[in-house]
């Protein structure tokens, strides 16, 4: 499935408005420079179809390399694919400090093959976890609206 432009545009948009998001911490410790978490924002939950697009952000105890950009911490749109039960990043800015302060070094909107979104690898189903979390949000809605 090819995502429409459009989205595309909404997604570079929907980032810069994540640092004064309300976010829930998944996994770790927030706002410890220190500490590996992952953060939803589940106010930017936007459904589309079998998709779901969300905010999340990534903050790394040691500097991480990726593609030859080295950073601390990233937000980033992720997309959901509730029929296929996988997730992946769509956008992404990357930090060179921790907990997402300074301007982010780079910018990346992915195409073709996308990173997949793990908040680190676990044998726990944390990915699992999400997953269904943001497919459930329809449902939620419709039941309580």
């Amino acid at each position: 499935m090819q995502i429409k432009k459009p989205i595309v545009l909404s997604l570079f948009a929907a980032l810069s408005g994540l640092s004064h998001a309300a976010w829930l911490t998944v996994a770790g410790e927030a706002d410890n420079p220190a500490s590996d978490y992952f953060q939803v924002n589940p106010n930017s939950v936007r459904p589309q179809h079998h998709l779901r697009f969300v905010g999340v952000r990534v903050n790394r105890s040691s500097p991480q390399v990726e593609k030859g950009v080295t950073y601390r911490s990233f937000d980033a749109t992720a997309v959901i694919d509730c029929r296929r039960r996988t997730a992946h990043y769509a956008a992404a800015r990357y930090f060179e400090r921790a907990n997402f302060e300074g301007t982010p070094e780079k910018v990346r909107r992915y195409t073709g093959a996308k990173p997949t979104v793990e908040p680190w690898p676990t044998a726990d189903g944390r990915q699992e976890r999400l997953i269904k979390a943001m497919c459930a949000v329809d449902e939620v809605a419709k039941a309580i609206g």
